[in-house]
């Protein structure tokens, strides 16, 4: 299984969704597409940024600060 089809299992499980929906009162089905469609774009641009030492360590400094 890649990172991608483990990303999006865990994020469209039910209780995820539910919890999504309920707190930016959007359709569960919206949210789930809108997911499905959006992930891979995000996991790519994350690839392409962290490959670049400047870009890892810019993602580094971001998820720490």
């Amino acid at each position: 299984m890649s990172l991608l089809d483990s990303v999006l299992k865990e994020v469209m499980q039910s209780d995820n969704l539910d919890q999504l929906s309920e707190k930016t009162s959007i359709d569960r089905d919206k949210i789930g597409g809108a997911v499905e469609e959006s992930l891979p774009a995000i996991l790519e641009g994350l690839n392409q940024n962290t490959n670049k030492k400047s870009g890892a360590e810019s993602l580094l400094s971001a998820l720490s600060g």
